[in-house]
């Protein structure tokens, strides 16, 4: 638990969010993870909230917490706001602007989208090329790597789009 002269009220905020979300899920257990249920979109908001507001470690752990659930998500209803949380405001905020993701995240948030066999509806696709560019830019080289090694060596389907909007925000900052 953070000291409260150590962090801002934001944060301690963000860590209580992160608790509750934990709490949450463990009464849930994963076999309700995947069930419509209005107790895992709340953890969803307060894992959003400790990814947005969090400090450091508290929003590493939200964003693995996060990640374990997006490996799972197949509905949109679950998928949206995962995607959402992940990346939780366009670029005008001011907050976000000076939050980028670990490398570590990156990379694992990049390989996750690689993964991915299909993607949810229109809805959410503006929100996961946000979430592409957030995870690409900042640390583009451990991102190539890491994605390069899950090319796909067949044609893919149209929803194969991971590869491309991680490549294309990647390019854009070597090739003006």
């Amino acid at each position: 638990q953070p000291d409260e002269g150590e962090f801002s009220d934001e944060e301690i905020e963000a860590e209580k969010e992160m608790r509750n979300a934990e709490s949450l899920l463990e009464e849930l257990g994963p076999d309700h993870y995947m069930k419509r249920n209005e107790e895992v979109l709340e953890a969803l908001q307060s894992l959003a909230r400790a990814v947005h507001d969090g400090h450091t470690d508290t929003r590493e752990a939200a964003i693995d917490s996060l990640l374990l659930l997006f490996q799972v998500a197949e509905e949109d209803w679950l998928l949206n706001p995962l995607l959402e949380a992940l990346a939780p405001c366009e670029d005008e905020c001011s907050h976000c602007e000076s939050r980028e993701f670990s490398k570590h995240s990156a990379v694992k948030i990049a390989r996750l989208l690689m993964l991915r066999p299909t993607w949810p509806d229109e809805y959410a696709k503006s929100t996961l090329a946000r979430l592409c560019r957030k995870v690409a830019e900042p640390h583009p080289n451990p991102v190539v790597e890491a994605i390069f090694k899950l090319v796909p060596r067949k044609p893919v389907d149209a929803d194969f789009l991971g590869f491309f909007w991680l490549v294309q925000h990647i390019g854009q900052k070597f090739v003006p």
